[in-house]
């Protein structure tokens, strides 16, 4: 929070680069946006670790999926 104002950031992004299949579904996947959650410490006191990795940004043609 900013004084009485609630902030949020995008966590993930869906990248919809791969079209649409025959169905009409969409295709593409979620992408980190590189923010680690402020709540992430918490969760991790509570017993529940969240993976770094989890919301580490890609280098372009590889990495995470």
């Amino acid at each position: 929070m900013e004084a009485d104002v609630v902030t949020t950031t995008d966590l993930f992004t869906f990248d919809y680069s791969r079209g649409v299949d025959d169905d009409g579904m969409v295709l593409g996947e979620l992408k980190p946006t590189g923010f680690r959650p402020h709540f992430a410490e918490r969760l991790e006191q509570n017993g529940i670790t969240l993976s770094p990795e989890l919301f580490q940004v890609s280098p372009p043609g590889g990495g995470l999926r």
